[in-house]
């Protein structure tokens, strides 16, 4: 069985993409160094990101690896990956994955018992309570497993660092929120600045960076927003421009648009939400890109409540005893109030007195009529602040 099996990865290690159109592949992607918060002096926390990609290949392969992490010529630490399989048989669950995935993806598991996912393997084994000084040169190297299926493509299976006393680290956040309500009753402009960390250092020969911002409305699902977006330690490559030394060259869409050391955009999504509903922006890496790295805090995440009962025109029930009218929502009961107080307003006030548009920031001219009626129905719903 176990000569049955050589001979078979044999064969397709020969034929490769000859047969099978690509072939798969194993991959030291970047590395990051943070500063450690034990008392040990000069400790750091190193991540290494590694991939397993089965290239489509079209069959099971076992791509189980070791990482091994070097300074200079000392080894820090190693981590096995282990029973690391890709199935092809993704739409049925089939194979050693055996869980569903969307036609045309792959299914990877990893470890026993199987942790699984589809359509990338991607993970950042951390190294803890690293000693490093100014110069020190990390070096991460993978190794395939003896009895897993050979690499065919070993110049990617490492990648060095320079410790130059700084982080290398990527990260994505989010800077701000903001919502606002739209000229569409009921609907808010939520607009979220997000905002990627990379340096040149851990962006190395190109990195995906790739997210989805999820707008989630009452803890429900509201919308989501896909952003491509790739980093260059060197300025070539993907970003095809070139930056001064030291900084990021980022590329953003299709076709790309590049800049320059920071990314910062602001993401603007349309949704309906209520007031007094929470509405929560939560970044999330796509499969395949960098996966964020652990210690920098909750950042990835932001929400902010809709306040209660805006000022709205047209809103005139209930009667809050607090020299404020309404609740948010053009209703029945706005409609009862307006027509129990159809006429001559009262010379202490009258809140359903909303027609016409004065143009001085003002409404209503003293009347309950039929216009006040019309207005009231044609914006009835959620309204929004005049």
């Amino acid at each position: 069985m176990c000569c049955l099996r050589c001979f078979c990865a044999l064969i397709v290690l020969c034929l490769g993409s000859a047969v099978y159109g690509q072939s798969w592949n194993r991959s030291v992607d970047a590395i990051a160094v943070v500063p450690s918060d034990s008392a040990i002096p000069n400790a750091h926390h190193v991540y290494v990101a590694v991939r397993a990609d089965d290239g489509g290949a079209g069959i099971p392969l076992d791509l189980s690896m070791s990482v091994d992490l070097f300074n200079g010529s000392s080894l820090v630490g190693s981590v096995l990956f282990d029973n690391l399989n890709s199935s092809p048989v993704a739409d049925t669950g089939g194979g050693p994955c055996g869980m569903p995935c969307p036609l045309g993806q792959t299914c990877y598991c990893q470890g026993l018992p199987p942790d699984c996912n589809c359509g990338s393997w991607i993970k950042t084994p951390e190294f803890n309570d690293v000693i490093l000084a100014p110069g020190d040169v990390l070096t991460a190297v993978l190794t395939p497993l003896a009895t897993s299926d050979s690499e065919l493509d070993t110049s990617d299976d490492s990648r060095s660092l320079t410790y130059t006393g700084l982080e290398s680290k990527w990260n994505r956040r989010i800077a701000g929120l903001t919502i606002e309500p739209t000229s569409t009753p009921g609907t808010h402009l939520v607009t979220a600045t997000v905002e990627v960390e990379t340096n040149a250092a851990s962006a190395g020969a190109g990195i995906s960076l790739d997210m989805d911002l999820l707008v989630n409305v009452g803890g429900s699902f509201a919308a989501t927003e896909h952003i491509l977006l790739s980093a260059q330690g060197d300025g070539m490559g993907p970003c095809g421009m070139t930056c001064p030394l030291g900084e990021v060259c980022h590329c953003y869409d299709l076709p790309p648009r590049c800049v320059c050391a920071a990314w910062i955009q602001d993401i603007e999504i349309e949704v309906e939400v209520l007031p007094g509903e929470i509405v929560e922006v939560i970044l999330r890496p796509i499969p395949g890109a960098l996966p964020e790295l652990p210690g920098f805090g909750d950042d990835d995440e932001e929400d902010e409540t809709v306040p209660q009962g805006l000022p709205c025109r047209g809103d005139c029930a209930p009667d809050n005893g607090d020299g404020t009218f309404g609740n948010g929502v053009i209703n029945i009961d706005d409609l009862l109030k307006l027509i129990n107080d159809f006429g001559t307003c009262p010379t202490t006030g009258c809140p359903c007195d909303s027609a016409p548009d004065n143009g001085d920031g003002t409404f209503g001219n003293g009347v309950i009529n039929i216009d006040d009626l019309l207005y009231a129905i044609n914006n009835f719903g959620v309204c929004f602040p005049v």
